[in-house]
């Protein structure tokens, strides 16, 4: 049977080396690539761990709400929190 098939690079270059390191042709090889692909599909899937994260305090929350995190409780003393809008071309500073 003859098919026409369009390889991406990576797996022609691995047929490629599957041939010479084998020392077969390129029928051979995506034969032999294809068969063990298909015995490897066939296999039912492993069962996976899910992934758990462990949780750790981190203190209590800085910003009176996390859609507004710029209305933060515990302002830095001595230091001024800048917020540059560039809106339009109009460049305008705001300092809390």
């Amino acid at each position: 049977m003859r098919t026409t098939i369009t390889l991406d690079v990576d797996v022609a270059a691995m047929l490629a080396r599957v041939q010479r390191d084998r020392e077969i042709g390129k029928k051979a090889a995506v034969n032999e690539a294809l068969r063990l692909g298909r015995r490897e599909m066939a296999r039912p899937a492993s069962p996976r761990v899910p992934f758990r994260t462990k949780p750790m305090p981190v203190g209590r929350l800085l910003v009176d709400s996390v859609d507004n995190p710029i209305g933060s409780r515990n302002r830095p003393t001595g230091t001024a929190l800048s917020w540059v809008i560039s809106c339009a071309g109009n460049r305008s500073t705001r300092t809390w």
